[in-house]
């Protein structure tokens, strides 16, 4: 079963009052809840963000960084697509770029 990327971009729960932090990770936690068994990384949120060139030269990482991740297991980029659209995420007002990672298979290449 392969593994999918859910890069988090825009939204943030560093906003508000700590009822509202308190309620925002009520609702992450719910939506872990619903995710059977298919959380391979829950992930962490992101503080900053560089993007580094071959030169080492860094910049902000664009107009829309990323802000977190969460590695998925399931047996379709559509299952996976199916669980990141009930993510809290999209709610606050964030976007989610879902990636198919390679798999197991890759270790012949690199051996």
């Amino acid at each position: 079963m392969p593994n999918y990327l859910l890069v988090y971009h825009g939204a943030g729960g560093a906003e508000g009052t700590r009822e509202e932090k308190m309620a925002r990770m009520e609702n992450w936690l719910n939506w872990f809840g619903t995710l059977s068994g298919c959380i391979e990384d829950a992930g962490h949120p992101a503080s900053r963000a560089w993007t580094v060139s071959k030169d080492g030269t860094t910049d902000d990482a664009g107009g829309n960084p990323a802000t977190g991740y969460t590695i998925l297991k399931c047996d379709s980029m559509q299952a996976a697509l199916d669980l990141a659209v009930k993510s809290p995420h999209l709610a606050e007002g964030g976007t989610i770029e879902l990636i198919e990672l390679l798999g197991a298979g890759m270790a012949s290449v690199r051996d």
